[in-house]
Formats: structure tokens, sequence, C-alpha cells
């Protein structure tokens, strides 16, 4: 999860000319466990 979080991260760095802080990986990583029992089924 943490290389496609950093390759997704990095391709749209590039696209919008903007800079990520360090430890956004972890951040994204640690939300997802926050919030892991939220309801997340997408509505047709």
């Amino acid at each position: 999860v943490s290389s496609l979080i950093e390759e997704l991260a990095s391709a749209a760095a590039a696209e919008a000319c903007v800079e990520f802080e360090p430890g956004m990986v972890e951040r994204l990583c640690a939300y997802s466990r926050a919030v892991a029992h939220f309801p997340t089924a997408v509505k047709e």
C-alpha cells in the first residue's frame, strides 16, 4: 500500500506541480486505520 501511495503521490505532484510534506504515507495509513470501521460502500 505504501508503494502505491508513493507512486500515486509522485504522479499527482508532477501533474499538479505541488509538493507533498514528508510523512504523508504514514499519515494516510494512520488515517485509514482510524476510519476502518466507517461504511465505504459505493451507491449505484
